[in-house]
């Protein structure tokens, strides 16, 4: 779908920016995933910027501008350091006396969450909550089981 959207900020969030605007489309503020925008295009008219700040927008919506979110607790190898700390604020994370690094967020409750905790293989525990270790368990049980059978 064709969009115009007068541009707010720049939001970056769990690895990933997001532009904050006003959809003319829509006549409403909305969030658009930065790389999910096909073929941007700079339009040569100007528009009044609205007095809709990005926070005012969280706020109006309960704080559901994400939608459905978990909050997990994981605790990740020190080695891991690096690529983990643009997940969150610096007051979600807890430093260790063994080096590792505890995440405690919210995170998208959707697929982007197993694929987000897979991603960092045997560098990452769940520690809460017990069910999504069930899932992330289970789920390594059918990627052994894939390569058990070549």
């Amino acid at each position: 779908c064709e969009r115009i959207v007068e541009p707010m900020t720049l939001v970056f969030k769990w690895r990933s920016w997001y532009l904050y605007g006003y959809c003319r489309f829509r006549e409403d503020f909305r969030l658009f995933r930065v790389d999910r925008i096909s073929a941007p295009e700079m339009l040569a008219g100007r528009f009044a910027r609205r007095n809709k700040t990005f926070e005012e927008f969280t706020a109006d919506s309960g704080g559901d501008v994400w939608g459905r979110t978990i909050r997990v607790k994981l605790r990740f190898d020190g080695c891991m350091k690096a690529f983990v700390t643009g997940y969150g604020p610096d007051d979600e994370f807890e430093a260790c006396d063994d080096g590792s690094l505890i995440l405690t967020t919210e995170l998208p409750k959707d697929g982007s969450l197993y694929s987000f905790v897979l991603s960092f293989g045997r560098f990452v525990e769940i520690l809460e909550p017990a069910y999504l270790r069930d899932s992330i368990r289970a789920a390594a049980e059918e990627i052994v089981g894939i390569y058990e059978k070549s």
